[in-house]
């Protein structure tokens, strides 16, 4: 493995601009956005299965009581990279909390579309019927629905930035809601507002024990070394995230050393090196409590993962 180099903005911009496949012929381009507007903003609605007549927002469990799941998939080159793995998460996520809202015809749906070059395709599930009440009506009485949201959106530069401990706690791991996108994701929320108020990339969980678990937006992996990498595993109650998968599949290919272990908020000194995984950007640098510097270093591989994004 080549040895470690400095990094360079220049270089993680041009990165984070260059296509993932070198055998795609076509140029990418992403649809134009007003500036400082929020992708979401732009979204448009591809197809809906909610029932053609007037939906009362009491049968739109989802909106009442966060009673669903969501994914969200990158779009490029007019296709999705990553949805087989995106609709294996949803069948277990739906199956987790007894949704059933025919996948086989969601998934036939997405694959009809005409997609843009770039964007974010955001799929929402969630269970229908039900009355005013907790208690959801019986399986064969309720037609569970789901929303397919589609926005302009252009990857950001993989330019380094910080991390720190969020005093959110985890989930346990045994929580009906651990592990899975539901749409009950007020916890995440607050999680992401505390980050931005520190002027973080994100803000990382710990467990009741100070055990680092994952951020509102990331998977987390600790660089130990050059060719060696921490990442806590998915037991702890982790989101098995796409960006994660694809990391940990491509650094075994490279030979590089992955270990999932529970990793201590103790363990980690100030300014220590961090990888930020998630579906639709390219794996982004982050220093644990402690602003990048010119003289840090980070391993060629990094610096040729952020440039082979999103390629499989």
């Amino acid at each position: 493995m080549a040895a470690c180099r400095g990094w360079d903005r220049r270089r993680f911009r041009a990165a984070a601009r260059r296509p993932g496949n070198p055998q795609q012929s076509r140029r990418y381009s992403a649809p134009p956005r007003n500036r400082g507007s929020h992708p979401a903003m732009s979204s448009i609605e591809l197809f809906t299965t909610l029932p053609t007549s007037t939906v009362s927002p009491w049968e739109i469990r989802g909106l009442m009581f966060g009673d669903g799941l969501f994914e969200t998939m990158l779009v490029w080159g007019g296709g999705l990279p990553y949805a087989p793995w995106h609709r294996q998460r949803l069948a277990e996520g739906c199956a987790r909390l007894g949704l059933d809202p025919d996948l086989a015809v969601v998934w036939g749906r997405l694959q009809g579309l005409d997609l843009p070059e770039r964007g974010i395709l955001k799929l929402v599930v969630g269970r229908g019927g039900g009355g005013r009440g907790f208690l959801p009506e019986a399986d064969s009485m309720r037609r569970d629905w789901a929303i397919a949201l589609l926005s302009a959106w252009t990857p950001p530069a993989a330019q380094p930035g910080v991390v720190g401990p969020s005093t959110t706690p985890a989930l346990p791991p045994n929580h009906p809601l651990a592990g899975i996108k539901s749409l009950s994701a007020a916890h995440w929320v607050q999680v992401r507002r505390e980050a931005q108020g520190q002027g973080w990339l994100d803000a990382i969980v710990p467990d009741a024990q100070g055990f680092l678990t994952e951020g509102a937006g990331h998977n987390i992996v600790w660089m130990t070394g050059a060719d060696q990498i921490v990442t806590p595993p998915l037991n702890q109650g982790i989101l098995p995230g796409i960006g994660r998968r694809r990391l940990l599949e491509r650094l075994q290919q490279r030979g590089i050393r992955v270990e999932e272990r529970p990793l201590h908020r103790d363990e980690l000194p100030s300014g220590a090196k961090m990888i930020l995984t998630n579906a639709v950007v390219p794996p982004r640098p982050a220093f644990w409590l402690a602003p990048p510097v010119q003289e840090d270093n980070l391993p060629d591989w990094l610096i040729a993962e952020i440039q082979a994004w999103p390629a499989p």
